[in-house]
């Protein structure tokens, strides 16, 4: 008889297995522990790393569930069960945001990381709090307004360029950090 952890890790070994999106998710998971290793990071950014990973592989694992489960019931196109594989993933981008902005704010909040990217002046706090604000805003703006028109996806087709507004977002941002 299989334990429920030894169901666990065998679910957790078929899903690396069969789903590409969860191998990517934990190579990226690896370099980040890299880059934390080498910049000797502290007890609590080791933990707020471990979360952001952990939440993004749990969403993944969620997401699979739904899907294959999806796949059995529906034996036919159905939107309906389109809109549920649909809602699953964007559970996993919400998820990856999430992590990559826990993610950045650790290792930009980190005195070398900061010089190494600007390379002549550190990034004060209120640069980076401002400019995650700012990407978090432009992406709710995008969402929301896609939603009530009904057209278009978060990067693709729609009254508002989701991708053009990220893009501008970053030249605003740069901006501001190179001062020119």
């Amino acid at each position: 008889m299989l334990t429920a952890l030894q169901r666990g890790l065998n679910g957790l070994a078929r899903a690396v297995r069969e789903h590409r999106h969860l191998r990517y998710f934990l190579w990226f998971a690896l370099g980040v522990f890299g880059v934390a290793a080498a910049l000797d990071a502290a007890i609590a950014e080791l933990i707020l790393l471990v979360l952001a990973i952990g939440i993004v592989v749990t969403a993944e694992l969620m997401n699979s569930a739904i899907e294959t489960t999806v796949n059995l019931v529906a034996t036919r196109y159905d939107p309906r069960a389109r809109r549920a594989k649909d809602t699953a993933a964007g559970a996993v981008m919400v998820a990856l945001v999430t992590a990559l902005a826990i993610i950045g704010l650790v290792f930009l909040m980190r005195h070398t990381v900061s010089q190494w990217l600007t390379t002549k002046a550190t990034l004060e706090p209120n640069t980076i709090r401002y400019g995650l604000m700012g990407l978090v805003a432009v992406l709710l703006v995008v969402v929301l307004v896609k939603a009530v028109v009904e057209r278009g996806t978060l990067l693709r087709g729609g009254i508002i360029s989701g991708h053009a507004a990220l893009a501008f977002l970053a030249f605003f941002g740069i901006a501001i950090v190179s001062r020119s």
